[in-house]
C-alpha cells in the first residue's frame, strides 16, 4: 500500500469515528489498533505504530470532521472509496471499520451507512457488515 493509500485508509477509519458526531476514547483506541492491524495484514513492511496513528488522528481530525457534516459526507466518503477501490484486501478495511463502529458499544446508523456504502463502492457483499 502506498503512502496516499495509507492516508486514505486512515481518513476512512477517522470518518467512521466521526460518523455519529461524537468522538469516544474507545473509538480512538480502536482506530489506533485497527491501523496497526491493517498494517500487519496489508503492508507489514510499513512503519505504522499506535503512536503514529494517534498523531495522524490529532493532525487530521478537524479537517475530516468538516467533511463529515451532512452537506459533504456522501461526496467525501465516495472520494475516499474511489481512491481505495483499486487496492486488494478491502475486506480488511471493512473489518477495521467494524471494529471502530463496535468499540463504543453502540453501532450508530451513520456508521452502518458508511460500511454499506463501502461495500457498494467496492462490489463487496453487504452481508459482511450485517
Amino acid at each position: 500500500m502506498h503512502s496516499q493509500n495509507w492516508n486514505d485508509a486512515l481518513t476512512l477509519l477517522c470518518m467512521m469515528i466521526m460518523a455519529d458526531g461524537k468522538v469516544y476514547q474507545e473509538e480512538v483506541q480502536a482506530f489506533k489498533k485497527a491501523a496497526v492491524q491493517l498494517r500487519d495484514a496489508v503492508s507489514p513492511e510499513i512503519m505504522v505504530t499506535e503512536k503514529m496513528a494517534h498523531d495522524w488522528f490529532v493532525l487530521h481530525k478537524d479537517n475530516i470532521s468538516q467533511k463529515m457534516s451532512s452537506v459533504y459526507v456522501v461526496d467525501a466518503t465516495r472520494e475516499v472509496f474511489n481512491r481505495l477501490k483499486p487496492l486488494p484486501n478491502k475486506k480488511e478495511l471493512i473489518v477495521a471499520l467494524m471494529k471502530i463502529a463496535l468499540s463504543d458499544g453502540h453501532q450508530h446508523h451513520a456508521e452502518n451507512k458508511i460500511m454499506l456504502r463501502a461495500c457498494e463502492a467496492w462490489d463487496l457483499d453487504p452481508a459482511l457488515v450485517a
